[in-house]
């Protein structure tokens, strides 16, 4: 749950009120937050983390080596199937930190809000379906009208 500092002297501008209310609102279910793990998962995101993918990379190809160096040439051949499902499954496995990255960033203040829609990472929709906000539509406008 998001803490807000709530103190008399600072008056919250329109844009944090209307992320406070978005807040509220996905944190009850009323709106979904979408986000496009493979738009955000780029160098120069918020979202992006270079070692998810190197991890990604590296590990299968560092087991595929060892258990070829340590077995020989007909188990490491072997191994190179069991190899490249690591290599898959870890590939989603990445995309899913990226989805907690992203929501995380997303839900601290409007201006992260702000930053990841400019990348065009994130869609908001009502939990019916009936509304939807994409990347050229103003999340504003949908906060003030669905939240």
């Amino acid at each position: 749950m998001l803490v807000r500092c709530a103190t008399p002297y600072l008056q919250q501008t329109e844009d944090e009120a209307l992320h406070g209310r978005l807040y509220s609102a996905v944190d009850t279910g009323k709106v979904v937050l979408l986000v496009n793990e493979i738009r955000l998962n780029a160098p120069g995101s918020p979202a992006y983390s270079g070692l998810d993918g190197l991890l990604t990379i590296l590990v299968p190809i560092v087991g595929f080596v060892a258990t070829w160096w340590s077995f020989g040439w007909l188990v490491g051949l072997a191994s190179a199937l069991p190899w490249a499902a690591v290599f898959l499954v870890a590939g989603r496995l990445v995309l899913g930190r990226v989805n907690g990255r992203a929501c995380r960033f997303a839900l601290m203040s409007d201006a992260h809000f702000d930053e990841l829609w400019r990348w065009g990472g994130l869609r908001l929709r009502t939990a019916d379906g009936a509304a939807t906000a994409r990347e050229g539509d103003d999340w504003r406008a949908f906060a003030r009208t669905w939240c």
